[in-house]
């Protein structure tokens, strides 16, 4: 999942710009902890962008 850095709104992992603002820039949110980070693995909990878990 991803979040908008403009405007805020939640995003599919696969739309490359935001559906609300047309913007390009996201932050990652983690499906696990819900945490807002802009690296490739949640600094809370250590999931990787993206990852489901089961």
């Amino acid at each position: 999942m991803k979040k908008c850095q403009y405007c805020g709104t939640l995003q599919d992992d696969s739309n490359q710009k935001c559906v609300a603002c047309n913007a390009f820039e996201f932050y990652n949110v983690c499906y696990n902890c819900h945490t807002a980070f802009d690296s490739a693995f949640c600094p809370k909990c250590g999931k990787r962008a993206g990852d489901k878990g089961k």
